[in-house]
Formats: structure tokens, sequence, C-alpha cells
């Protein structure tokens, strides 16, 4: 690949200067060439490799301008980069990843194929911006060396009025294809045939908008990549369409209504002949009913019993699953109707509903609506809560009944023991030998049995065990 320098000039490491940086435009081909193996290269790499295409020391590029703190070229590189990018040259298929485009392909191939006589002319020069050549009147002698006030910013290192070369903003391409007139045609006459689609008297002028605009859409896009000029956006596949499909919609939609309209307008001649002769028909009226209810634990939904007798006799009973809330409508003539509930459908939980008879009577002159209200049953509940109480009540007295014969069962069980401890007692006193005196459980006397102080308490034991316990004889008893 061929190299541009006529912009710039290869220094050594001492004494460099902004002139001995290579502009963008000789950066770009450069690039390319290290990217026309192929592969991906990482940013840091590709810039690299672009710099020793280009047979830049160590000292070039690190040369900073004053005020700045990136190096001129790096700036000068990622302005390249930008461009190359904006123009479909290089693509990222990886974050920090970098590879040659389609076009790029194509063009790093036509640079290869340059003859040296298409180079830029001499008397022009390539500006380190990446701008368009300028005419110069000087000569390469003239160019090659500057003069007094240029050599004075070069030793200070510092940029001329107008320069950008101080950081790394990043200038707009100038290398811009301007677009194709056919893109634009096809994306106006999109737009159009969108507007004029939503008019209806114009509606099918906006359907073939759309449809020639599809048209140069599809031969743009044929087009070879390598072209030249911006391929026709999306855009316009998208205005086209809903132009073509629209207009269609409305044109035909228009039609439809304009033939009904007609029709609506011009009676034919035969209906307007037999108009006298029609009779009118009865309007017909219907009777209905609906179930509704303010309770909270109303169910679902209810069987409905409807019974009764037609004008003409006819006996009618029917039973409908109606929703609470939802008005059915019945095939019925004239006549009177009863209407109820179903009393086994109320049954929800603990809480008892009703809903009263209805009756009522149709005559069909006009609708005829029957609402029937699910209510709670207050007596029900009443007479429920009373039965709940009078078996509450009954378990309690049956419980106490229960405890008391136990507690006399106890009782009874203790007076036998008793009994029997006393039989006890007497029969081991006549085994000892001795009489039987008895004791009280407060006094301090023993006494024969019979006496009168024996009435509360009496405790048989033997005469010499209540004196050696410290009792007297008793000496009303003297036992």
């Amino acid at each position: 690949m061929l190299l541009r320098q006529e912009g710039w000039r290869m220094g050594d490491s001492k004494g460099v200067s902004r002139e001995d940086i290579p502009g963008i435009e000789d950066i770009k081909p450069a690039a390319l060439q290290v990217l026309e193996s192929g592969r991906s290269r990482s940013l840091a790499s590709f810039e690299s490799e672009t710099a020793k295409r280009l047979g830049l020391t160590s000292a070039q590029r690190a040369f900073c301008v004053t005020g700045s703190s990136s190096a001129l070229f790096s700036n000068r590189f990622e302005k390249a980069r930008s461009e190359l990018h904006r123009n479909g040259m290089i693509e990222y298929p990886a974050r920090g990843k970098v590879r040659l485009g389609d076009r790029g392909q194509a063009s790093a191939k036509s640079e290869l194929e340059t003859e040296p006589d298409q180079a830029p002319e001499a008397g022009m020069r390539v500006p380190e911006g990446g701008a368009a050549a300028e005419p110069s009147d000087e000569s390469p002698a003239m160019r090659d060396k500057p003069d007094a006030g240029a050599t004075s910013q070069q030793a200070t290192g510092e940029c001329g009025s107008g320069s950008y070369e101080g950081g790394i903003t990043s200038l707009p391409s100038i290398e811009r294809s301007e677009p194709k007139t056919d893109s634009i045609i096809a994306l106006v006459l999109a737009a159009v045939g969108l507007a004029l689609s939503f008019t209806g008297v114009l509606s099918l002028v906006g359907a073939l908008c759309g449809a020639v605009s599809l048209g140069f859409f599809v031969h743009d896009r044929r087009k070879k990549p390598s072209s030249s000029g911006m391929t026709a956006p999306k855009a316009t596949l998208a205005l086209g369409i809903c132009s073509v499909v629209l207009g269609v919609m409305v044109a035909l939609g228009g039609a439809a209504s304009g033939g009904v309209h007609n029709e609506a307008q011009q009676p034919s001649s035969s209906s307007v002949q037999q108009e006298p002769k029609t009779v009118e028909a009865p309007e017909e009226h219907e009777l209905d009913f609906v179930v509704q209810s303010d309770e909270e634990l109303a169910p679902a939904s209810v069987t409905v019993i409807v019974s009764g007798t037609q004008t003409d006799g006819v006996k009618v009973s029917e039973r409908h699953e109606a929703a609470i809330g939802k008005t059915y409508t019945l095939a019925c003539s004239p006549g009177r109707y009863s209407f109820e509930i179903d009393a086994s459908s109320l049954a929800v939980g603990e809480v008892l509903l009703k809903a009263d008879r209805v009756e009522c009577s149709f005559d069909g002159l006009k609708d005829r609506t029957v609402s029937i209200k699910i209510v709670q049953d207050a007596e029900a509940m009443q007479a429920r809560a009373a039965q709940e109480e009078a078996e509450r009540q009954k378990a309690e007295e049956e419980a106490a009944a229960a405890a008391a014969a136990a507690t006399a069962e106890q009782e009874a069980a203790a007076a036998a023991e008793r009994e029997a401890a006393a039989a006890a007692a007497a029969s081991a006193a006549d085994d000892r030998g001795g009489d039987t005196v008895y004791l009280t459980k407060t006094g301090e006397k023993y006494h024969r049995d019979g006496c009168s102080s024996l009435r509360k308490s009496k405790i048989p034991t033997t005469r010499s065990e209540a004196e050696a316990r410290g009792y007297d004889p008793c000496k009303n008893c003297r036992p």
C-alpha cells in the first residue's frame, strides 16, 4: 500500500515538531493496511502497528503540543479511526476489538491499485486536521522551509490560530458522501403517500406514492455495498408499506360505505310501490327477571322456579339457574306468572337466607322486569339461636346431674367405708377383751353408746385406749 507523505516529513528523535506528525488523511491508508489481513486487533495494537507502518519514532509518537497531556499522533489517530468507522471502513466486533469492514476491504484494494500519478498535485497541501486539499502558491522547496513566524511557533511548541490539535476533540469528518437523489425521493414519496392515505378522496394517490417509494427503495438496496452514496433509509420501507395498506383500505372502505349510502338513499321502485300495502308488525315485548342481593355471603347463583298460566291457558313451569345481578329474558307469552327461589340453593354457611315469592302479570304491551330480592331470614336465625341455647342448657343440666350423682356415689362410698371401719374397730375391741366406748371429735370425755353427746360425732374405741389417751368418763352416761 502506498502511503501519502507529502503533507508531513519524517524526523529524527531530536527536534520533533508538529510538522513531523502525519495528518489524518495519511493515517487512514496506513490503518487500513494494518487491518487488511481481515483478523481482529486490539485498539492498542491497532495504533501501534499503524505508527510502525508510518515509520514513526518513539519521539514522534510521544510528541505533545503545549497545553495538551496527550500525544498529537494519538489525537490524530483517534480522529482517523472515528472517520473510518463512520464511513463503514472498519467495525468493532467486540469490546476493545477492531477489524476491517466490507467497505474498508474494497477501499484498501482500490488503494493498492492506485498509480503514483494519482497522488495529490504539487502545490496542494493536506492540512493537519484531515480537511480537503487547498491550493497553495508555495513550491515544494518553499513548503519545506518554514518562515520565521512558523519557526518561532515550532520552537515554543504552540499551535497557531485556529488549530484544534491541542486536545482529543473528535472533529466531524469532511469526507461525507452526499445522499443520492433516489434515496431522498423515495423517502419523500413515502411520507407524502402516508399523508394522502388519510384524506379519503386521495387515498389511492397516497397508495400509488407508497408503491413508487417502495420501488425506489428496492432499487437502491440492490446496489453494491461499495457504490457511492447512502442507501435508502429503512424508514422509507415502513412509510411506503403503511401508505399502500392504509390507502387501499381507506379507498375500499369509502367505496363500500358509499354504496350502502346510495342504496339507503335510493330505495327500489318495487319497495316504494309495496310500502302502502305493508302492515306494520306489532312490537314484541319481553318478560325478564333478575335476582338481587346486598348480603356479603350471598350464593353465586340460585335456582329460580317460574310457574304460571298464559292467556291461552297453557301452563308454564320452568327452572332457571340464575347468577346474582344478571338479567334473564323468558320466552313467555302474556299471562300471569310467579317467581320463587328454591330454598336448597340459598344455604350459605351459617347464614340463613330467604326470598319472597313474587307474582306478576305480563300483558305483552311493554317490557316487564321482575326483581327477586334475597335477604337474611332473621326469624329462622333467631329460632336456630334459641334452639342452640336450649340444647346448650340441656347439656349443662345433664352435666350437673351427672356430677351430683357422682358426688352422692362418692359420699355413699365414704359412709360405707366409715361403717366398715367402726365395725372393724368394734370387732377389734371385742378381740382384745375390753368394752367399747365412743369419742367425739371435739370433746375430752368418752361415752357409752346412746349418750346425747354423740349426736354430731361418734368414734368407737376401747376404754383402755381412751383412758390411755387422756379421756375421762362422761358424767352423764357414766360408761
